[in-house]
């Protein structure tokens, strides 16, 4: 599967320019009303289709289009093709919640990038399976393979990249308490954003630092962090993105003593993480029944797209 985006016919480049400006909408309509269908068939463009539709919530479609990815690399004894579709099926298995699936197949996606020496791809299947060990709870794993991807990372320039790994390494040293490691993960984390540019990434590390912030009891400083997620979600298709601001909301609302919009929030959260399909999102959601003490929080964070570094 090649690489080089440059190759592509003009359409499907205006389909990659909306799926990285987060119009993943545009994108999939450009995918099946604007592209001829052997264009539509190419590996790259099924990739981008893909991704699309998994931000939208579509894992059906997005599914579909792995499986086909993954027969075309086997097809073709194609070995970086097959390592893209094992990667793109072991992300979206982790996003329906199959967390033995997904880390077989990002097992065997992270052997075949090994066996091609790349280091592109490999950081992404690395970040998606810490965030499978952490949430099972193996904790030191899930930062030893986030700091090796980060290690890449470095290597290759990839702000992006860097500002996902950084922003799940103070995901985990949160809930380990490790406020001082969390705070400086959470700088890197909005200083690489901030130079990818990339809105659904820069307002998701808003919500890290906001959560932080809810943890060591500065309220005014997470509202800040909280109104900007919510001004650069309001321009893009981001179902997951915009859940996640619902259930920091509701943490929001619940520690300035007002449960009822905590309740709100919630209920709110609950509809967007329905129609994205993520078990594992709704499972992180506050729960719909409004709390009845005001020191309520969530009890287990949401590990999907906070922590799915996405095929790319």
């Amino acid at each position: 599967m090649s690489n080089d985006s440059s190759q592509l016919p003009g359409p499907a480049l205006e389909m990659e320019r909306a799926v990285d400006t987060g119009d993943f909408c545009g994108a999939l309509e450009q995918f099946h009303d604007k592209l001829d269908p052997a264009v539509r068939e190419l590996p790259e463009v099924e990739l981008l289709a893909a991704t699309a539709a998994a931000r939208l919530g579509d894992w059906e479609q997005a599914t579909t289009l792995g499986l086909s990815l993954l027969e075309h690399g086997r097809r073709m004894n194609d070995v970086g093709g097959r390592m893209q579709a094992l990667h793109l099926l072991g992300a979206l298995a982790f996003e329906r919640g199959s967390l033995d699936d997904a880390e077989a197949q990002l097992a065997e996606a992270l052997e075949l990038a090994r066996q091609l020496e790349d280091t592109r791809i490999a950081p992404h299947i690395l970040q998606n399976l810490a965030s499978v060990a952490h949430i099972q709870g193996r904790t030191l794993e899930a930062l030893a393979r986030y700091r090796e991807a980060i290690t890449m990372y470095q290597s290759d320039g990839n702000d992006r990249g860097l500002a996902e790994a950084y922003h799940n390494i103070g995901l985990v040293q949160r809930q380990e308490k490790g406020w001082s490691e969390a705070l400086e993960a959470v700088r890197h984390a909005m200083r690489h954003a901030l130079v990818a540019a990339e809105t659904s990434l820069l307002a998701l590390v808003h919500l890290g630092s906001a959560e932080l912030d809810l943890d060591v009891g500065e309220f005014e400083r997470a509202q800040g962090q909280i109104d900007a997620a919510g001004q650069l979600l309001e321009g893009v298709q981001d179902k997951l993105g915009k859940a996640e601001l619902e259930r920091v909301s509701a943490r929001m609302a619940l520690a300035q003593g007002n449960p009822e919009e905590a309740h709100s929030r919630a209920v709110a959260g609950e509809a967007v993480a329905a129609s994205g399909g993520s078990p594992i999102l709704q499972s992180g959601v506050p729960p719909s029944e409004p709390p009845h003490c005001s020191k309520w929080e969530p009890t287990k964070r949401r590990q999907n797209t906070t922590e799915w570094s996405r095929p790319c």
